[in-house]
């Protein structure tokens, strides 16, 4: 069989393969612009809501809305999703 399998329809889909290959790197304007500031930034977020959701509860405590029970309970599973909240994002 004579003639390039390209030009006679046996290979399908490789247009741009080559240039896929060439392609550079995302370069970033300013250190604050990586993903890695971005990712900080938001472990840091869910942090803080967390830390806001503890301090909510300690506040209906004080104001007798919830039982001690009910606190230590609440606050101790908040704790554990801060620490995998932490775990999760320090990878």
């Amino acid at each position: 069989m004579k003639g390039s399998p390209a030009k006679l329809g046996t290979i399908q889909g490789t247009s741009g393969h080559a240039s896929a290959l060439k392609k550079k790197p995302r370069t970033y304007s300013t250190e604050e612009d990586t993903p890695k500031k971005d990712l900080e930034a938001g472990r840091q977020a869910a942090i803080n809501a967390i830390d806001a959701k503890i301090e909510a509860l300690e506040e209906a405590l004080f104001a007798d809305k919830i039982t001690q029970e009910e606190y230590n309970e609440k606050r101790k599973a908040l704790k554990v999703r801060e620490q995998e909240v932490k775990k999760a994002l320090s990878r």
